[in-house]
């Protein structure tokens, strides 16, 4: 696994060196469709680019590009949501104890809390690469979802390229660390839905 790892890192590296903004939309359009791509490897790395070109204008090409390939890739998560994610869970959903009345409830959570969970889960490892999907499945306005995708982005983007700008060679710490905060956030995940489980069944009791 470790090796694998490593097969990525140097994969990223090249092809981010090779092909700078279009690599960089490229990579971050494929994390956001749930390939595993880290953007705490590409980013770091596109502002270590810059550090070594001593190039500001360089950290603001890989923030808009690693914004303009969340949003592509986004989009098409978004899109497979809409077209496919809900027939696809009222089919096989009852396999996994969420029923129609389930659906509808989580449906009505997700009106009313979409907005938020969009835009903090682009800012949060892990959530931000599947908050699309669900916001396709139940058909988040297009508009919202691309205004909350590109703001929500922006900061996460922008706090990572600067990172490798302002570490330098040093860049690779970032990614031990991630590691740590990858873990936590997913833990903290599983407790979220969990709990979301939880007051589907609940509710589910008491409508019947």
């Amino acid at each position: 696994m470790h090796s694998l790892v490593k097969i990525l890192h140097e994969f990223l590296v090249y092809f981010i060196s090779r092909y700078w903004v279009l690599g960089i939309v490229a990579t971050m359009a494929l994390e956001s469709t749930l390939v595993p791509i880290p953007s705490e490897i590409v980013m770091p790395y596109s502002g270590y680019v810059a550090y070594l070109n001593s190039s500001v204008i360089m950290v603001v090409e890989a923030v808009i590009a690693g914004t303009l390939g969340n949003l592509l890739g986004s989009l098409l998560a978004y899109y497979l949501g809409l077209k496919v994610g809900k027939p696809m869970l009222l089919k096989y959903g009852k396999y996994f104890l969420v029923t129609r009345d389930k659906l509808k409830y989580a449906e009505k959570l997700f009106s009313k809390y979409g907005d938020y969970a969009v835009f903090f889960g682009r800012l949060m490892p892990a959530v931000r690469t599947v908050i699309s999907f669900p916001a396709g499945v139940f058909k988040m306005n297009l508009s919202k979802f691309i205004l909350l995708t590109v703001v929500g982005s922006i900061p996460w983007n922008t706090a990572l390229v600067l990172l490798g700008y302002c570490l330098g060679p040093s860049w690779t710490i970032l990614e031990k660390y991630f590691h740590l905060l990858d873990i936590v956030v997913i833990v903290g995940a599983l407790v979220v839905i969990v709990y979301f489980l939880y007051k589907l069944r609940s509710s589910n009791a008491h409508s019947t």
